[in-house]
C-alpha cells in the first residue's frame, strides 16, 4: 500500500512515508488503546507538521508513561499499548 489515508492522530509512521502493510493497523489499535486509557492523544503537536514529526519519532514508553494518568494504569495495560 502506498496512499496516505487515515486520521493523523492514529496513523503509523510507515503510512506517512507511503510504504506500509497491514501491520500499521496494529499501530492504530495501540493509538486507540492509549487514548481510551489516558484520555489523551499519544502524538500531537501545535500543527500537522509537528504531529508528523512526533509520530516519526516513535512511541517511547519511558517518556509517555512517566506522566499522569499512567501512574494509575496497570502494567498489563501499558504492555498492551
Amino acid at each position: 500500500m502506498s496512499r496516505r489515508v487515515g486520521t493523523l492522530s492514529y496513523i503509523a509512521p510507515e503510512v506517512i512515508t507511503g510504504d506500509y502493510g497491514l501491520q500499521c493497523d496494529m499501530w492504530s489499535v495501540g493509538a486507540l488503546a492509549y487514548i481510551m486509557l489516558s484520555g489523551k492523544l499519544p502524538f500531537c503537536g501545535k500543527n500537522d507538521h509537528a504531529t508528523i514529526s512526533s509520530i516519526k519519532g516513535g512511541f517511547k514508553p519511558e517518556e509517555h508513561y512517566k506522566v499522569a494518568p499512567w501512574d494509575r494504569i496497570s502494567d498489563h495495560a501499558k504492555h498492551f499499548v
